[in-house]
């Protein structure tokens, strides 16, 4: 497959799966919806779902800024505006914060590819400015905007969750972490590795991965292992 190839299997693949698990969800609640959260479809969760409407959400907007076939234009803003609906129907507030990101991200790139240099520069300095401003209201404001989405400022419990992993991982094995798929098994009940960290942190709920990819890959490869994803990502 090139990349064209590989650009319209995945944006119709995403595509699809909103499409069926929109179905599923209104069709079919008791299995597509899941209690006191939201849609669900045929993913294993609503955040899974939305992630996948923000991901869908981003290649079709690339389509629609190729601007290679007009006619289908205003079909793009429709899949566009239903995918935007199923992710706030899932109740995925990581995946409208992705989305506002990619959005954000996705305005400047197009901007910066219509400016000549030295007005590229002022706006991309402008654009510093102006997210610092936003990062430091946001920080200034975090209780209220966490609230508002039902949410506390331990992201649903998930920076404890970081933080003890990071701090077991750092105890037991920081170079090479635990192996891929070393650390969590839930199949093994009690004998279960991410059990020992359960118990010794109080965790109530009871996670199958970190819920952060990051932290995911430290906790999988250790620090070489992060040290050599961070390089392939910055030489790639």
């Amino acid at each position: 497959y090139n990349w064209q190839e590989l650009f319209n299997l995945l944006s119709f693949n995403c595509l699809f799966m909103g499409l069926f698990c929109s179905l599923i969800a209104v069709l079919v609640p008791s299995i597509g919806v899941l209690p006191e959260k939201g849609w669900m479809g045929l993913a294993a969760h609503p955040n899974n779902l939305g992630m996948a409407m923000v991901l869908n959400i981003v290649l079709w907007s690339l389509r629609l800024l190729e601007k290679t076939k007009p006619n289908c234009r205003y079909l793009y803003v429709v899949i566009i505006a239903c995918s935007t609906m199923v992710i706030f129907f899932a109740n995925s507030a990581a995946s409208i914060g992705n989305l506002v990101s990619l959005i954000i991200i996705l305005i400047l790139l197009y901007l910066l590819k219509l400016l000549n240099y030295q007005r590229a520069v002022f706006i991309f300095i402008s654009a510093l400015f102006l997210i610092s401003w936003l990062l430091i209201w946001l920080f200034s404001n975090s209780a209220t905007i966490v609230s508002s989405f039902n949410r506390d400022l331990s992201l649903t419990g998930r920076i404890p969750l970081w933080s003890g992993l990071l701090e077991t991982l750092m105890q037991k094995s920081p170079w090479l972490g635990f192996g891929f798929g070393g650390f969590w098994q839930p199949w093994r009940d009690n004998e279960n590795p991410a059990q020992i960290f359960f118990n010794r942190f109080n965790i109530e709920w009871t996670p199958f991965h970190a819920h952060n990819g990051f932290v995911d890959i430290a906790i999988n490869l250790g620090i070489i292992g992060f040290l050599l994803f961070v390089t392939s990502i910055i030489v790639n």
